[in-house]
């Protein structure tokens, strides 16, 4: 075989085999890493993304584009006088430590104190229907430029 070529190794890497079998090529590490990083992604974005649209869901539910009709209630700055009377010797009776029947107070009462202060007086009404608090609230609820109202139900 004087007048053969010789082959060397590198020639028949590149040679496809005859036999058909080829040898699959392997992933690197670093493709598998950065797949992961861009699944993370994807799925944060989808879990930011519900996280917005359930809590503008919340806000559109909970509130309203109009301020609640605040139920009327009396103001009478002599009742409100004798409300605060009360509240003072109930404290100064507690404050020097004997003993005192209960502070109770109503709806109507808490209305009155409500109907006393500036900032409140056109904003919220307190009514305690069968024992239970329920406040009626038209303060604004300000978001960007818009604002919305607590919705009552």
């Amino acid at each position: 075989m004087a007048g053969a070529p010789l082959m060397n190794a590198k020639a028949t890497a590149d040679q496809p085999e005859l036999s058909g079998t080829r040898r699959a090529r392997r992933r690197s590490w670093l493709w598998y890493v950065g797949a992961t990083v861009v699944l993370l992604v994807i799925l944060g974005f989808i879990g930011v993304l519900g996280l917005a649209l359930y809590a503008r869901a919340l806000v559109r539910h909970y509130t309203q584009p109009t301020p609640a009709l605040l139920p009327a209630a009396r103001d009478g700055e002599l009742e409100r006088t004798a409300l605060w009377m009360r509240w003072a010797q109930f404290y100064e009776t507690v404050r020097q430590g004997h003993p005192a029947a209960p502070f109770t107070i109503s709806g109507d009462e808490i209305n009155l104190l409500i109907l006393g202060n500036q900032e409140l007086r056109d904003r919220i009404r307190i009514e305690i229907p069968n024992g239970l608090f329920m406040d009626i609230s038209a303060s604004p609820w300000a978001r960007k430029g818009r604002v919305r109202f607590v919705a009552v139900t």
